[in-house]
């Protein structure tokens, strides 16, 4: 793996702790499906490529430049394994290119995933997901809906992301 512009694409030995506390989004390793162009369609990347969803801005974004037909997601690796109990989905800039429908998924290895929400509806402007704890080093916000026919098709665009952290017991 290699370095893109905003960070390392790799987890560091400061956002690994001994503890399994809820990692910084600044130690968050971000990727998404379908990765997006750098400079697609002469748009700037800070609104374009995930690392923008989880710089603490919501100017800034990231966006996979298609419409939704379902089966994109943005994926967060925290470096470690911690319980998770929610996902907080900012869309308060761009209102129009939030998920049609979405679920959340974790994974303790990135390959094994369990659905742990999953919604028909579109996701709120300033959505907060919760579910009971669970263990977790990956967290998947996947987008399900599909909006192809519908003039004007959205982007899945994440203006912020950020993942809520429990306790082994169940509890915040």
């Amino acid at each position: 793996m290699g370095t893109y512009e905003g960070g390392a694409d790799t987890c560091t030995a400061d956002c690994m702790t001994a503890s399994a506390t809820c990692p910084a989004q600044s130690c968050y390793v971000v990727s998404a499906v379908p990765t997006p162009v750098a400079g697609f369609d002469g748009i700037p990347n800070n609104k374009l490529l995930p690392q923008y969803a989880v710089d603490g801005n919501t100017a800034t974004r990231f966006s996979d430049e298609q419409a939704q037909m379902g089966g994109e997601y943005f994926e967060i690796d925290l470096c470690q394994a911690v319980y998770v109990n929610g996902v907080t989905v900012n869309n308060a800039v761009d209102t129009g290119d939030g998920a049609t429908a979405f679920e959340v998924n974790i994974s303790l290895d990135g390959n094994c995933w369990t659905t742990v929400f999953n919604s028909q509806t579109p996701a709120a402007v300033d959505d907060e997901v919760t579910f009971p704890s669970v263990l977790a080093r990956f967290v998947r916000y996947t987008q399900t809906g599909n909006d192809v026919n519908i003039p004007p098709a959205a982007w899945f665009t994440i203006d912020e992301i950020t993942v809520q952290c429990g306790s082994a017991d169940g509890g915040p």
